[in-house]
């Protein structure tokens, strides 16, 4: 079943990136367009030739050759799109080894036990403190690898490593919660790669790309866990009734890095709140997730529009929504919108908004959920998966029109 879905998705993704390649690549349009006027001047000659008996030998013969010689070049054109189709082909690579990826971390439940361990060790090497200065990785990479770090106003990204220099450029205006991240994880890569990779060859990937993020994925893990570590974090989450926020003062990190983490709490015997993660670009579109079991998230494209996810960009502030799915399943949501911070006025800011969501049944252990009448049916929000999914025919946000829209 899970070889089935993840070939129904490929085939999705498939069919949207030629449906819009077959709109924006002119050479391809310009053959296409070349193959229809060809079978309509084939077509247009045939018809004559079938409707009209009183046609002399020459006209007949006329009809024919332009016939014979439309369908020349129309064999002409198709061999030339069947060979432009294969060069295309062997030029792309697989087209989801993202979705293989999460389907892997997915089935293992986004908590590594072995990385969580290799997160504490490497944490301790560098420092005993709460919080881990920035100051202190920066001198343990230094000592360690010969690895600087710099600042620079102008670099490709946020953030690059030069291997040749042994150089962690940052730009300017990275945030530091960015900086300690990116610095634990190039620590992580440099200090247990081995280990690393064994988690990745435990992951079971199939396509070389798969495995390239996986191994991104599994530093950043470390990094997570190295910045949070997994019992204090946990500890300070339930204190505070899961408060992004609060959390984000007290590890001094970003609202999308603790809530990711918070999404990794998942320790059999000793788990947090269990949360599913979503994120979305300033498109809307989804580009991150993490499902709960009964809640139906999909795995590309758009959300439901009627989700905070939608609603929180320009509010400043968490959105908090009580949804209740077609099937009869109520989650609480909570969204916020992140932007980055620019280094110049001419640059446009980076924002994604966080969502994250929890069955309603544990919607009292969260802050987000106080003061809210949980099982009040004024409360609740029709939601659905995404509108391709949804069931919800009369739906008046539905982006897929079922019916004539009214004027």
């Amino acid at each position: 079943m899970t070889r089935l879905h993840r070939a129904y998705i490929d085939s999705s993704i498939s069919m949207e990136a030629y449906a819009s390649w077959l709109k924006s690549d002119p050479l391809l349009s310009d053959m296409l367009h070349q193959v229809l006027n060809r079978i309509a001047g084939i077509r247009s000659s045939a018809e004559i030739l079938s409707s009209v008996p009183e046609l002399t030998e020459t006209e007949r013969e006329r009809f024919l050759g332009t016939i014979n010689g439309e369908a020349r070049d129309l064999t002409g054109v198709l061999k030339q799109l069947v060979s432009y189709f294969d060069q295309s082909a062997s030029r792309h690579k697989a087209i989801s080894p993202l979705r293989e990826l999460e389907d892997a971390i997915i089935a293992a439940n986004n908590n590594f036990p072995f990385l969580e361990g290799l997160a504490l060790e490497l944490r301790n090497e560098i420092s005993q403190k709460i919080v881990l200065p920035e100051g202190d990785i920066a001198t343990a990479l230094k000592r360690r690898f010969g690895i600087a770090c710099h600042i620079r106003q102008e670099i490709a990204g946020r953030y690059a490593y030069d291997i040749g220099t042994k150089t962690l450029y940052f730009r300017l205006s990275t945030a530091a919660p960015t900086r300690r991240f990116q610095m634990c994880r190039v620590y992580a890569e440099h200090a247990a790669q081995d280990i690393l990779e064994k988690e990745v060859r435990r992951l079971g990937l199939r396509s070389e790309e798969a495995v390239r993020l996986a191994r991104g994925a599994m530093s950043s893990y470390v990094a997570g866990a190295m910045l949070m570590p997994y019992d204090s974090l946990l500890r300070d989450a339930e204190e505070r009734q899961y408060d992004i926020d609060v959390l984000c003062h007290i590890y001094e990190a970003s609202f999308e890095q603790v809530a990711h983490r918070l999404v990794t709490l998942r320790r059999r015997g000793n788990e947090g709140l269990p949360f599913g993660f979503l994120r979305a670009d300033a498109s809307g579109r989804l580009t991150k997730r993490f499902p709960l079991p009964g809640l139906t998230l999909p795995t590309v494209g758009h959300g439901c529009p009627r989700w905070p996810i939608y609603t929180a960009p320009g509010t400043g502030q968490v959105v908090r929504q009580i949804a209740e799915f077609p099937n009869g399943s109520r989650y609480l949501l909570i969204a916020k919108m992140v932007e980055k911070q620019v280094s110049a006025y001419q640059e446009q800011p980076v924002r994604f908004t966080i969502m994250l969501a929890c069955d309603v049944l544990h919607a009292d252990r969260a802050i987000y959920g106080q003061g809210l009448n949980l099982h009040h049916p004024r409360n609740r929000v029709l939601v659905g998966p995404s509108c391709p999914l949804c069931p919800r025919e009369d739906c008046d946000h539905r982006q897929k029109a079922t019916r004539p829209l009214a004027v």
